[in-house]
């Protein structure tokens, strides 16, 4: 029955979609007709708007990334929209030809240094060892601790840099470093660390500090791909030690600031040969971003093994692949749960093959646990994430938001043997648009941190009983326009 239902909302989907296509046709064909006949500037532009809508709304049908959701919603933006509504698009869903030259570039160099097939799964590695990081001072303490230790090469790739106390205290040490002939190379992304000042990172550049930008906005709101950003945060030590996860270099990350609340988050130190995986990614990154090869330059062989039973699978995801890779991943993951799966997540617009699969697993009496934020940073996509949460409610979802807490883990746990853990959200923008890493790992000391942490952060945590059924009018309203909004936000 849930295959027939599935597949009667995939064949709706597609038939709204070539209907909406069929409607731009007719309309761009009627306004041209129309311009035969009344030659003025209204019917000119009109024309010139369903026209250029319709070259959009192909490009959108053939992109194989794109679900029916992003689809979708662009679709009813061309038709209501005939004016600006491909600018729109192409200022924030169009990833230009120069970009996917670079794209198709990074695939080969991903092949060579992966020995794979270039779509972003790499192999797994054993001999590793991850410790939890749930506290911003402590990963503050640690990853400087480390980084006074390099003697060769420090290599850093943060989404956020934000200037401030932590910030600066870490810099200052990067600066120090380079002074002493400590290689240090930087890479952070455009928008993600847009209110740090250009003169700011010119006067660390002048100190010897290598530092470029990803996907560099030309003049502002044209970046032609800026919803494509690299959601990254890594920092490799000499490439023995490194640093990935959910913390951003930033005062709130550490609590120094409240803006947001307390901020709760988790980060994770490597060891072992992932290290050396890990550097390799870094590699690859830094060919995005600069078209520079690192590979004969950067050593990848440095971290030696651990001795333990882990295993540990690394997943690039983005644009800059057909599939998504985390997505179908996790899907696989809720399918084959038997007894638990617990996540940790701040934003909860969630897609819905994702939807489907967690209400598959509650069917099949798997208790299902999601944590998520009780304070907004983002007070849209909070607002979004609370009809979608709504929504898992109804299929017996267990849900739960932090007391006063901004919570900014992401992890999944899988039966308590298994975990995805890294940089991804539950939301269409890192499912879809952004560049994320994350990590499938099956190691029991790991495990047992992730369940300290998940019980610790329930601890402060109250349950959500809302469901859809208890909307208003008014919020069913709402409802509709959120899940318009929220797949191309």
């Amino acid at each position: 029955m849930n295959k027939e239902i599935k597949s009667f909302k995939i064949n709706l989907g597609y038939v709204g979609l070539f209907t909406a296509f069929a409607i731009t046709i007719s309309l761009t064909v009627i306004s041209i007709m129309l311009l035969f006949r009344q030659r003025n500037i209204g019917i000119l532009l009109l024309s010139i708007g369903y026209f250029s809508n319709l070259i959009m709304f192909a490009f959108i049908m053939r992109n194989p990334r794109t679900n029916n959701n992003i689809k979708g919603s662009w679709m009813a933006i061309f038709l209501l929209v005939p004016l600006g509504a491909s600018v729109a698009f192409i200022m924030s869903g169009w990833t230009p030809w120069y970009i996917r030259k670079t794209y198709s570039k990074a695939k080969v160099l991903e092949s060579d240094l992966f020995n794979s097939e270039g779509n972003g799964v790499v192999a797994s590695v054993s001999n590793s060892s991850i410790e939890v990081i749930s506290n911003g001072i402590d990963k503050y303490n640690s990853i400087l601790k480390d980084i006074e230790t390099a003697k060769e090469e420090i290599n850093i790739l943060y989404f956020i840099l934000h200037d401030g106390f932590f910030f600066n205290e870490l810099f200052d040490l990067l600066q120090k470093k380079a002074k002493e002939g400590v290689v240090v190379r930087v890479a952070t992304d455009y928008v993600g660390s847009v209110s740090t000042k250009n003169k700011v990172f010119k006067k660390l550049r002048e100190s010897g500090i290598i530092i470029n930008q990803y996907n560099v906005a030309i003049m502002p709101f044209t970046t032609g791909f800026s919803n494509n950003r690299n959601h990254n945060k890594l920092a490799l030590i000499d490439g023995k030690v490194a640093y990935f996860g959910g913390m951003n270099i930033g005062d709130e990350y550490v609590n120094l600031t409240t803006k947001y609340g307390y901020w709760e988050d988790l980060h994770f130190r490597a060891t072992g040969l992932l290290v050396n995986t890990i550097n390799k990614q870094f590699i690859l990154e830094w060919f995005r971003t600069t078209g520079e090869d690192l590979s004969n330059i950067i050593k990848t062989d440095q971290a030696k093994p651990v001795t333990n039973n882990s295993k540990t699978t690394m997943l690039m995801d983005g644009p800059h692949y057909d599939q998504t890779i985390f997505k179908t991943t996790l899907i696989e993951r809720i399918n084959n749960a038997t007894e638990s799966i617990k996540i940790q997540t701040p934003y909860t617009t969630i897609p819905f093959q994702i939807e489907e699969a967690l209400s598959n697993a509650v069917n099949r009496g798997v208790v299902v646990d999601l944590i998520t934020t009780g304070l907004a940073d983002k007070k849209l996509a909070f607002n979004n994430g609370r009809y979608y949460t709504e929504r898992l409610n109804d299929i017996g979802v267990n849900v739960f938001r932090t007391k006063d807490v901004f919570m900014h883990s992401k992890s999944y746990v899988f039966d308590g043997s298994e975990a995805i853990i890294g940089t991804s959200n539950l939301d269409f923008r890192s499912i879809y648009q952004h560049s994320e890493t994350n990590f499938i790992v099956e190691c029991k000391t790991l495990l047992a941190q992730l369940e300290d942490n998940f019980n610790r952060t329930l601890s402060i945590s109250y349950k959500d009983i809302k469901s859809s059924n208890q909307r208003s009018m008014f919020r069913s309203i709402g409802w509709l326009w959120h899940k318009f909004i929220s797949p191309i936000l």
